[in-house]
């Protein structure tokens, strides 16, 4: 993974780099190797990654942060012998479009000198991040926000949008920053500045396109997708390289067990747990790793550990992100680096394509208790439930809270509604025929 900024200077005459930019480059210095970049107007500063390429030609790649899966396709589609000399003769080739045949993570910014325009992009769903801002220096770009700080007649009041939005949700959602004026470029977006003009737009997007099939049908090929985009994540198909995060839950436990499909091999697999045990999963993760036969390795996270790890997740994030599965995903890789994996496959979104959370059913519960008639909820169901002060309602959307009575927890909640639900409704029908 690479750190990178720049800027496409305004005056394609003026040499040398702009203050703010050597400020930056002598404060990476003092932790990282920096190198800096030039080409034309453009003049950068990267920690790891690779050099503009190439120095002379109608595209050149300015920077990026590249962890492709078909780097193999690429190739043979552009009959490249690497990877950047690929990019550039696809964007010869297809422009824009291109972009669209890149699969894994990617952060990118080129420059089309027929056009003599500043292209920014990154992946479908934003595993890479890159920032721009246009200033008195010109068009500035970076890998993180803070790396633009210093830019100059750059706002430094906060965004009070963006403070709203990660107080409501948790993240910033793109293209927002905590500053007004920087702007991040959007999952599956890409960006062009031509002088002092910015134009935004979508190279991909997500195609709903339904497709009538039976459910055995339907579960063959989520199952065969699945298993491809792992095979496509595993790369050479070993097993020596990378790992799994295995919590135990639906997506890291599916991974788990088709990477033992594809390799033959006994998995690496890492885990994290907690001294206190109503956040502890492990019993889930070590059911899953017995299962697939995994080498597991395990460790359990106390709160002094917790705390050492804050100051770096704040720069490794450089935004705010109030997830509070940060900590055990940043010490699961710690784990896994400490023992020789420098890659760990995870997967997300099962639980909410396949209703795997509990709160989906408690959801779906609240739902049927709302199709109810509202004489029979007020004048039946609530006075019944308050008098067993198991739970009450408190709003007009029936939020069930926990009352007394030791062990009865929202499952059997959920259940007792469900079942109170099925005694109402068979009644509504029967009074309906009748």
């Amino acid at each position: 993974m690479s750190v990178f900024a720049g800027v496409l200077q305004r005056d394609p005459g003026r040499t040398g780099r702009p203050a703010w930019l050597g400020d930056l480059a002598g404060s990476l210095a003092r932790t990282e190797s920096a190198m800096e970049m030039t080409f034309g107007p453009f003049v950068g500063v990267r920690v790891g990654g690779e050099d503009v390429w190439p120095r002379r030609g109608p595209v050149a790649i300015l920077a990026s942060d590249l962890d492709l899966v078909n780097l193999d396709e690429i190739k043979r589609l552009t009959q490249s012998e690497d990877v950047l000399p690929g990019l550039a003769a696809l964007y010869r080739r297809e422009g824009i479009r291109g972009l669209g045949r890149l699969r894994g993570a990617f952060a990118l910014a080129l420059w089309d000198a027929d056009r003599r325009e500043l292209v920014l992009a990154v992946d479908q769903v934003g595993m890479r991040r890159l920032y721009y801002a246009v200033t008195s220096d010109g068009a500035v770009f970076g890998s993180r926000p803070g790396l633009l700080r210093g830019a100059p007649t750059l706002d430094v009041e906060p965004n009070p949008t963006a403070v709203y939005c990660y107080l409501n949700f948790g993240y910033l959602p793109a293209p927002l920053s905590m500053r007004p004026a920087i702007q991040r470029v959007a999952p599956g977006c890409f960006v062009k500045v031509r002088d002092t003009e910015v134009t935004v737009g979508r190279y991909w997007d997500v195609s709903y396109q339904e497709r009538p099939q039976d459910e055995t049908a339907a579960a063959q090929g989520t199952a065969q997708l699945c298993s491809e985009a792992v095979a496509r994540a595993l790369g050479d198909g070993t097993s020596k390289d990378a790992g799994a995060f295995l919590s135990g839950g639906t997506d890291s436990s599916t991974i788990l067990g088709l990477m033992t499909r594809a390799t033959g091999e006994r998995i690496n697999a890492f885990s994290i747990g907690f001294q206190e045990r109503r956040y502890d999963e492990l019993e889930y993760a070590e059911r899953a790793a017995r299962h697939f036969n995994a080498l597991h390795h395990v460790r359990r996270v106390s709160p002094a550990d917790a705390l050492e790890a804050l100051p770096h997740l704040v720069d490794a994030y450089d935004d705010p992100l109030g997830n509070n599965s940060a900590i055990g995903t940043f010490l699961c890789a710690k784990l896994a680096r400490e023992s020789g994996i420098g890659r760990l496959l995870a997967g997300d979104g099962g639980d909410e394509m396949f209703g795997g959370n509990e709160r989906y059913t408690t959801d779906a519960v609240f739902a049927r208790y709302q199709s109810i008639p509202g004489l029979l909820r007020r004048g039946v169901l609530e006075p019944v439930l308050s008098a067993l002060r198991l739970c009450s309602v408190t709003t007009p959307r029936a939020t069930l809270t926990r009352s007394t009575g030791s062990g009865f927890g929202a499952g059997r909640r959920a259940n007792l509604v469900n079942s109170v639900f099925l005694v109402v409704q068979r009644s509504v029908k029967t009074f309906s025929k009748s």
